[in-house]
């Protein structure tokens, strides 16, 4: 009985990924949101070889990696076979990210998104075969599942796509069943929910829901919802998705996989929540539903966690908070200094240093409006005692009392300034 339990547990184990270092991974699409994160990841530990056309990719995801020792970028599509076969000879494995990822934009290009999505999968998995490159990663989607009504939504159930986006995925995943049974490629797909995270693009006339609500609220402007709201989604944030990613190259699943937070909440939910953060209250704009949207979506995730170990860690709350302050940085850098943005920055940067892992949404409500409060980092001369955060409270409209921060004070030595009410107009310092 005793041997019986330790071989099911190797057994288990052996399916878990195991860490690996050095490397040589290519990722195609790796300019792009999902694909910069990821390349920025494997960049720590791996060889990665970018490949992007810059079509919906943008260089400034990954202008920071261009020149470094263990990053090659290569300006090509994914509809190039030659380009691939030369760049996957010696590769170890392949992150396939490369896609046009956008229902609204499926429905007006179909055959643009067929080439790209389904033709340009094709060539990865060929290129893989010639190359002798034993597993390829490949992003899909949930859309696959359309509007089923049963949920959670699993694996095993029938695919029910309903836009040419979905289609386009589904036979990606096809072809990748294909060549893993008569190639012996290794294939993981990984149907990715709702991602959100830094480096989502808000601008494109395709862009997802967080980045164009972040976008609108930030600069006093209501978010816009397509339907009426209630529409639910499944977020994720990109730091799972990318450790999904890895954990699926490690390991020796094959196969499809939900990628998901594994909890639903409504646009309207979102909205709210979103405006709770930034402290800016604006009833959203509805518009008409779009064509080859789904009404809901939920995963089951249970597959990908007994299959490679994954379990997301994020919240979406949290995620949304990282989100936030990122955009809010790249605005800094670009020089579109607003006086708020400044602050907000500079008490992310505040928490970050005292280790404090969030704080409560009142107090994000307050630094966020355009207001005089602020957290400062108190410069710590090589002599002096732990630093403090010293908080500036000035008349602001915040909702209630916000508590005070003393809850928020880690171990170490650091010491956290307590918020009064706003109306108090006065310096407060542990």
């Amino acid at each position: 009985m005793v041997l019986l339990l330790f071989v099911l547990l190797r057994q288990r184990s052996n399916r878990r990924s195991t860490y690996r270092i050095g490397m040589r991974y290519i990722v195609t699409g790796g300019a792009g949101f999902i694909g910069s994160n990821l390349a920025e990841r494997l960049a720590r530990d791996h060889d990665v070889v970018i490949i992007d056309n810059l079509t919906t990719g943008r260089r400034e995801n990954i202008e920071h990696l261009i020149g470094h020792p263990r990053v090659t970028f290569i300006e090509g599509s994914v509809t190039d076979l030659d380009l691939l076969t030369d760049a996957c000879a010696g590769a170890d494995g392949i992150f396939h990210q490369a896609a046009i990822a956008s229902v609204p934009r499926s429905v007006e290009k179909p055959l643009e998104t067929n080439a790209v999505n389904v033709g340009g999968t094709v060539n990865v998995l060929w290129a893989a075969k010639e190359c002798g490159v034993p597993t390829v990663v490949a992003a899909s989607t949930s859309a696959i599942y359309g509007d089923d009504p049963v949920f959670p939504k699993h694996e095993t159930m029938a695919p029910t796509p309903l836009s040419p986006y979905a289609v386009s995925k589904l036979a990606g995943e096809y072809y990748g069943k294909v060549f893993s049974d008569l190639y012996g490629i290794r294939t993981a797909f990984l149907r990715y929910f709702n991602v959100f995270g830094p480096r989502q693009d808000p601008n494109s006339e395709y862009a997802a829901v967080i980045p164009k609500f972040v976008t609108r609220l930030l600069a006093g402007k209501p978010p816009i919802i397509y339907g009426d709201g209630e529409q639910t989604r499944d977020f994720i944030f990109v730091a799972d998705v990318v450790r999904a990613n890895i954990q699926a190259m490690e390991g020796d699943a094959r196969g499809v996989f939900n990628i998901a937070g594994g909890r639903r909440i409504s646009l309207n939910e979102l909205a709210a929540c979103l405006c709770g953060i930034t402290g800016m209250h604006a009833r959203p704009l509805y518009g008409p539903p779009r064509a080859g949207d789904v009404r809901d979506s939920l995963a089951d995730i249970s597959r990908a966690r007994d299959a490679f170990g994954f379990s997301p860690r994020n919240t979406v709350d949290e995620g949304l908070r990282e989100t936030l302050v990122s955009s809010l940085q790249k605005d800094l850098q670009r020089g579109r200094q607003r006086r708020d943005h400044v602050k907000v920055v500079e008490v992310y940067q505040c928490r970050r240093e005292v280790g404090v892992r969030r704080l409560s949404w009142r107090i994000w409500a307050c630094l966020l409006h355009r207001t005089k409060n602020t957290v400062v980092p108190t410069p710590r001369p090589a002599s002096s005692p732990p630093p403090k955060c010293v908080a500036i409270a000035g008349g602001n409209p915040c909702y209630g009392h916000v508590r005070s921060a003393r809850a928020l004070t880690p171990a170490g030595g650091h010491t956290c300034a307590r918020y009064t009410r706003p109306q108090t107009h006065a310096v407060n310092s542990n």
